[in-house]
């Protein structure tokens, strides 16, 4: 592994006319580049995507905590058993 900061150093040797070196040392630039700005963008979306999940968990914590039942709590089922019994439903039915 390198040390912090440092980076990889490859040798490439380009071999032709003067054109073809300067448009191959071009396309070796732009290729870096181009790696650079995904390793950025990646960051950036995963900081998007971090932010989006932190914020759906606080509205699902305050939506549970203005209905004052806790978080995970089966509200949603509970008392469904005694509104079916009620009405003379079983579950053989």
């Amino acid at each position: 592994m390198l040390p912090a900061g440092e980076k990889k150093l490859t040798t490439v040797m380009l071999f032709g006319d003067q054109k073809a070196v300067e448009t191959a040392e071009r396309m070796i630039m732009e290729a870096i580049d181009n790696r650079e700005q995904k390793a950025k963008n990646r960051q950036k979306e995963y900081e998007k995507k971090r932010e989006a999940k932190r914020r759906e968990r606080m509205l699902y914590h305050l939506r549970h905590a203005k209905v004052g039942r806790g978080c995970g709590s089966g509200h949603d089922l509970a008392g469904s058993g005694s509104a079916l019994a009620g009405r003379g439903w079983t579950s053989a039915s």
